[in-house]
């Protein structure tokens, strides 16, 4: 808009008063002293027309410039939510500025509806994602909170991590193939697996292992023909294949040891054998060397016991108390006492009145 002929508009009346104001002054040849006092009225009249007027054109442009701002706001949000940048400029004027952001705003909305679609589609393939690889689908889904171009971005770095996880357990997979493949060639050849049949026994004989009848590991046996020959990635990463082919190598790692740890116990059984023995004879021999002890305190215990019956004898009667127990009396009772003690027992402990001792010539008096 041209807005010089607004002002020219705006100035032809005010320019028309001053004139003719003049002129009548002119006309009254009023003097200089009181065309002074009159301009000074004048102006003050003016200035009480002119102040209404500015303060209501202040007020429309306060109320532009609010308008702009929540519009540019708006404007600006919608653009962050969709990942789109804002194609007003703030040099321009106000009224321009609102009507550009309204226009924004339509241009943009389309995005709007295309983030949605889109973080709705990444999500769904998250899920699916999650689903074949078997993963928990709350460690990889998009906060509630986040939609648009955000929740855009954040889907885009989980389904990352997803083909992350993919992309190691094919690498994986490789590495556990080729420690199966050498326990193979240890082993002679591949294993052959099946499950039991009514009252089979179940273990591994000749290559070929016969497990519980389950249907655990009815699905491994279909799954060991299923997944032999295995080379695409989308198989490779899947939950199911990574627990197939970790239970598949537990059996071979199981088939494997078997026959070594049973040649190590068969190495390890002889120095068991032999320390056993070693252990016996050591036992037998602390028996003997306690049996002899006993053998020869027991005769220490007779020749001691012979010793003192012997010596009563030659001192005394039995009556009389042996030489050199000084003035103290015993009782002959007590004598007699003495002397069964020291008499030999029989077989059962019991005292042998019948036999006579070697030092004695027969019974006592």
């Amino acid at each position: 808009m041209d807005y010089a002929e607004a002002l020219v508009a705006v100035k032809a009346p005010v320019e028309s008063l001053v004139r003719e104001v003049a002129q009548l002054w002119k006309s009254l040849g009023l003097p200089a002293e009181v065309a002074k006092e009159r301009i000074e009225e004048i102006l003050k009249l003016f200035q009480g027309t002119v102040d209404p007027i500015l303060e209501g054109e202040r007020a429309v442009v306060a109320k532009a410039q609010g308008e702009l701002t929540v519009a540019r706001d708006d404007a600006v949000s919608m653009a962050t939510e969709v990942g789109e940048d804002l194609r007003v400029s703030e040099t321009l004027p106000l009224l321009d500025q609102i009507e550009e952001l309204q226009k924004e705003r339509v241009r943009l909305e389309p995005f709007r509806e295309r983030r949605a679609e889109e973080l709705q589609e990444l999500t769904l393939k998250i899920e699916r994602e999650c689903q074949w690889l078997g993963v928990d689908v709350a460690l990889y889904s998009v906060p509630e909170g986040q939609t648009g171009a955000a929740g855009v971005r954040a889907a885009k770095q989980r389904l990352g991590r997803l083909e992350a996880l993919q992309e190691g357990r094919v690498t994986e997979a490789g590495k556990a193939r080729a420690r199966i493949n050498s326990m193979i060639e240890e082993l002679g050849g591949p294993l052959e697996f099946r499950v039991a049949h009514e009252g089979e026994m179940t273990g591994s004989d000749d290559g070929v292992v016969v497990l519980e009848r389950n249907s655990a590991n009815e699905r491994f046996v279909r799954e060991v023909a299923e997944f032999e020959d295995a080379s695409r990635r989308e198989v490779l990463a899947s939950g199911r294949f990574e627990a197939h082919l970790r239970r598949l190598e537990e059996q071979y790692v199981k088939e494997v040891r078997g026959p070594k740890e049973r040649r190590q116990q068969s190495k390890q059984e002889p120095r068991r054998s032999r320390s056993r023995q070693r252990s016996r004879q050591r036992s037998g021999s602390r028996v003997q060397e306690r049996r002899s002890e006993r053998r020869d305190n027991g005769q220490r215990s007779d020749e001691n016991s012979r010793a003192s019956e012997t010596g009563s004898c030659v001192g005394g009667s039995a009556d009389e108390p042996p030489p050199g127990s000084g003035n103290r009396s015993r009782s002959p009772l007590q004598w007699r006492l003495s002397r069964r003690e020291a008499r030999p027992r029989g077989p059962r402990g019991r005292y042998n009145h019948d036999r006579l001792p070697p030092e004695d010539g027969g019974p006592p008096p």
